[in-house]
């Protein structure tokens, strides 16, 4: 099966030099990506988390100033947004977590049917990786340490990649709520709330949105 490309980007550092902090890299990274092609005369939708309320492990400002230059270098039009919920957009007969999971491929699917498909790319930061979404509106320790900045033009292979990195043997203390323990499972995720994070990838690939069979291009 052919490896889609995931390019990465590790926080990890050599010496005590700006060049080799993970905002240079994340530069260079994009600097790898012929975004010219893909966004010269264009409106460019940024779609992140901006968080709300109490949360403050949003990705940080200064990785999203640099990559709003780039594509403004790049000839873009850019604006940022985020999502917005839209009750009874999508309905399942069951409420069974795998619906739930097959639900968000479909509306993912629907959403990305509607640009050309070289003309979407995914950016996942990898920091402050805390329990719940900063879409709950307060911030938790990090889970695990910092890891990096992942991109790749298909959304299976860098999710999957992600998940890959983020592992139960790097759990920080005093990352859970006071009395919470490990459940069984393979992944971290799973044993923290009981439910395969892989099966998303799984339903992905299904779906034939992405293809969670990747290989990483390093970038230092």
């Amino acid at each position: 099966m052919v490896k889609s490309k995931v390019k990465f980007s590790s926080v990890k550092f050599d010496k005590l030099d700006k060049e080799a902090t993970l905002p240079a890299k994340f530069i260079r990274m994009l600097k790898s990506i012929p975004l010219k092609e893909m966004v010269e005369g264009k409106t460019v939708a940024l779609k992140m988390h901006l968080g709300g309320s109490l949360g403050y492990t949003t990705i940080h400002p200064l990785f999203v100033r640099i990559l709003v230059d780039a594509l403004k270098d790049a000839g873009g039009k850019i604006f940022i947004t985020d999502l917005f919920h839209l009750n009874n957009a999508l309905t399942f007969s069951s409420k069974g977590f795998v619906d739930f999971q097959k639900g968000m491929a479909l509306a993912t699917k629907e959403v990305l049917d509607t640009f050309d498909k070289d003309k979407v790319y995914y950016i996942n930061v990898l920091l402050s990786l805390t329990m719940l979404c900063d879409c709950w509106g307060f911030s938790t320790p990090s889970l695990v340490p910092d890891i990096g900045i992942m991109a790749s033009n298909d959304i299976a292979a860098i999710d999957k990649a992600s998940l890959d990195m983020i592992k139960t043997e790097n759990l920080l203390p005093d990352s859970l709520p006071k009395g919470r323990e490990l459940r069984e499972g393979k992944h971290l995720f799973e044993k923290i709330f009981g439910k395969d994070p892989y099966n998303q990838i799984k339903i992905l690939e299904e779906m034939k949105i992405g293809n969670g069979n990747y290989e990483f291009e390093e970038i230092d």
